[in-house]
């Protein structure tokens, strides 16, 4: 019932009690009729919900295609998403269609929400969203609200099945994969070893004569006219190069609101490079390294191998983040999201507390009873006990745990309001795993041949604020050795969203807390950036940052010098 209704039932209510008191049969009459009337209405809708509830049929389209469980969408472009709710029985008079989509997706164009007021049979949602970040975008269904034209009654359902869509990470689309190096009398270093077999190179192998099907343009005529016959030039085959991507997958690079994390900046230096390499027709292998486990693939060629990468490095990103919870923004945001995607969880049939005299504190209860029914829609949706969902209501560490999880699942993120993507840098990272991001790549160069480029995607101004650590003395003397080996080393660093504190004469003011803030942030990056670029430089490495648009070109000139055995490139 919606409050109108309930105050009408209370001053019908009154009028009964005093009729029968009064001995009013008028009086007693009218109201009487009057509560006949709306339990009569009440009974309508309730058929009415019911009806619309088993006669809807809900479709969804992406592009004009069916969306199912196993469609793919890539980050940072632009989809057209079709909801048409088809019934066989005329729709309720009044009725809200929001289409329930995760913090993943942005709105571009169009609303995911659709009123209507008339006895319709079909209602067509259309909306242009753009994937924000690669991980899992959630489709959670359809959430419905039912009113009858009085708008006495109002009920609240969520229709449709829940689809988990994958969004794979973006990537340079223009990127030249052609060698940029000349390679022209190079003399390969000791340890490099070039391919001396016929191919389609750029360097002369040999000459022999001609054959039938030669193509024309490799006869060599100078030769040939001194020879007195035809001669065909046969170059060297180009010496794939093979790209190794070592991605660092600790929780602080998932901080912050979807699109502006340290992750996402990461992947997409990572994809980048992986089509750069594919397309110059050399090996790509990942290693996703936490700070338990190491996720690794062997190198390999072709497009499969890309789409490959691209599925894992989006499962990595879709991984949740740990951080501290604040339960007062974390339970607002659970409870205005199960509003709408679990409202029958959250009807006071089902969240049956025991009554209470008097509350004494009317803000602590109201928190307490919102959590309660956050409680009960945990229990529901990850099969807990009654004596776990009791015990989420009084434990926080454990209700901040499971609330992180469900906003998770759902596709929607706690920590933009939380934790600011300015400051989400500094929120150093465990010293283990820079000891596991130097341990793998101990291994990958043990197990390397030649031509290889390792390509390290960690959030390396953390480690370097601890220059005097074990770990960090570790993985520095690792880059030593992989270039003793004669492979490259490229470490890839996320470029923090800081913007430079500059006063502005026309207002002629002081600078605030705020921008204090900021400059001292800025100064701190580029100190610990000029100490790290200048210590991987000492060991032969080479240090960038996610920042730079020619971040991928640089990566693939480093794979250039490895096939060529050069120290630096001439043009």
């Amino acid at each position: 019932m919606t409050t109108r209704c309930r105050a009408i039932v209370i001053l019908a209510g009154i009028g009964l009690s005093l009729g029968v008191l009064r001995d009013q049969p008028t009086l007693t009459v009218l109201t009487m009729g009057y509560l006949l009337w709306l339990f009569a209405a009440w009974c309508l809708f309730q058929i009415r919900v019911a009806t619309f509830v088993n006669s809807i049929q809900i479709s969804r389209t992406i592009q004009g295609q069916p969306l199912r469980n196993d469609s793919r969408m890539w980050s940072g472009r632009s989809y057209l998403i079709s909801v048409r709710m088809v019934s066989s029985q005329p729709i309720a008079p009044i009725l809200i269609v929001r289409d329930l989509i995760s913090d993943r997706l942005q709105i571009e164009q169009g609303s995911v929400e659709e009123s209507t007021f008339s006895n319709v049979h079909d209602i067509l949602i259309e909306y242009r969203c753009r994937a924000l970040a690669a991980g899992n975008a959630v489709f959670g269904g359809i959430y419905c609200c039912l009113q009858d034209p009085q708008r006495l009654f109002i009920s609240h359902c969520t229709l449709g099945n829940r689809l988990n869509v994958t969004v794979l990470p973006d990537h340079q689309q223009q990127l030249d994969a052609r060698p940029s190096i000349k390679r022209l009398n190079s003399l390969p270093r000791q340890g490099i070893h070039r391919l001396r077999r016929a191919g389609l190179g750029s360097e002369l192998l040999d000459l022999r004569e001609y054959q039938d099907g030669d193509p024309p343009k490799s006869i060599a005529w100078k030769v040939s006219a001194r020879r007195d016959r035809l001669m065909t030039r046969q170059y060297e085959s180009e010496v794939p190069v093979r790209v190794h991507v070592i991605l660092d997958s600790c929780p602080s690079l998932r901080l912050g609101g979807f699109g502006f994390r340290m992750q996402d900046q990461l992947d997409y230096v990572g994809t980048s490079v992986a089509k750069a390499a594919i397309a110059a027709g050399d090996a790509i292998g990942l290693s996703i390294v936490d700070v338990d486990s190491v996720q690794r693939t062997s190198c390999a060629f072709g497009e499969k191998t890309f789409y490959r990468f691209a599925q894992l490095v989006a499962e990595n990103s879709s991984l949740p983040a740990a951080g501290p919870a604040d339960l007062r923004v974390l339970i607002d945001r659970c409870l205005t999201i199960a509003q709408l995607w679990h409202p029958e969880l959250l009807e006071r049939g089902v969240n049956i507390r025991p009554w209470r005299l008097f509350p004494l504190n009317l803000k602590k209860a109201s928190q307490l009873r919102a959590r309660r029914r956050l409680a009960n829609v945990f229990g529901e949706q990850f099969r807990l006990s009654p004596l776990e969902v009791g015990e989420l209501v009084y434990n926080d560490a454990k209700f901040a745990v499971l609330a992180q999880r469900w906003l998770h699942d759902c596709g929607h993120g706690w920590l933009p309001p939380v934790v600011s993507s300015m400051g989400a840098w500094m929120n150093l990272t465990p010293s283990s795993n820079m000891r596991e991001l130097a341990n793998e790549l101990t291994l990958l160069v043990s197990r390397a041949q030649d031509n290889e480029v390792f390509v390290i995607l960690c959030n390396l101004l953390n480690y370097a604020g601890r220059g005097t650590s074990e770990s960090w003395s570790h993985f520095l003397t690792t880059i030593k050795h992989a270039r003793a080996n004669h492979h490259r080393v490229v470490v890839v660093c996320p470029t923090p969203h800081l913007r430079r504190f500059r006063p502005t004469p026309e207002a002629n003011r002081s600078p605030t807390a705020e921008d204090v803030r900021r400059q001292t942030l800025e100064m701190r990056f580029d100190h610990l950036a000029a100490t790290a670029s200048r210590q991987v430089r000492k060991q032969g490495g080479t240090l960038v940052f996610s920042g730079d648009r020619q971040v991928a070109s640089i990566i693939m000139q480093q794979a250039e010098l490895a096939g060529s055995g050069r120290l630096t490139a001439s043009r």
